[in-house]
């Protein structure tokens, strides 16, 4: 059984692990969130990921990554603002949350009007968010994780370069890529 975490500190979401993450990098912040961790006053003009002040320092495991917060106004009647992460974050939350990683791209390997395949494969993962305002910094925690169904096979299947091609190919990105995997022993 799997209790509440004491050791919050600052304003927390849990925002509930779904192919955005994986999908786009990031995630958009529901507007009462943004109400809780004033996300209005400071990104309010930080339209484009490359605008310095939308920059912001992710911690997930101990570890730093970088981010950005960005808002997207244009045809909208309320803006959107949105939590993006890096690469290396990317792969880091594709590991930890392997199983919602897997059934994302079950689905996307499906033919699209088929049943939503949450109803079929069951089971919620969630990312405890919270936000130290006066620092720009995000805190990421893993709350809520699935066990794999075949841990050592689905651990060797994250690390294997034909996952990665068959998430470019779902993703449509063409060009020749290299992934990167752990050394072999001889």
């Amino acid at each position: 059984m799997k209790f509440e975490r004491t050791n919050v500190e600052y304003p927390l979401w849990r925002k509930k692990v779904d192919s955005s993450l994986f999908n786009d990098k990031g995630t958009t912040i529901p507007k009462w969130v943004c109400k809780i961790w004033n996300i209005e006053s400071e990104f309010y003009d930080c339209t484009k990921k490359k605008h310095k002040k939308s920059q912001v320092s992710i911690y997930f495991e101990n570890i730093c990554y970088n981010g950005n917060v960005t808002i997207a106004s244009k045809g909208r009647k309320t803006p959107a603002y949105r939590l993006w992460f890096s690469e290396d974050l990317l792969y880091r939350l594709k590991d930890v949350y392997l199983m919602s990683y897997m059934r994302d791209i079950e689905q996307r390997l499906r033919e699209e009007n088929e049943t939503k395949i949450e109803d079929e494969i069951p089971f919620w993962e969630f990312l405890d968010i919270e936000y130290d305002e006066t620092n720009k910094t995000f805190y990421f925690t893993a709350h809520y994780t699935q066990k794999p169904s075949f841990p050592e096979l689905f651990k060797r299947m994250i690390d294997s370069p034909i996952l990665h091609k068959i998430d470019d190919e779902l993703r449509d990105k063409e060009e020749f890529r290299i992934y990167k995997q752990n050394w072999k022993p001889r």
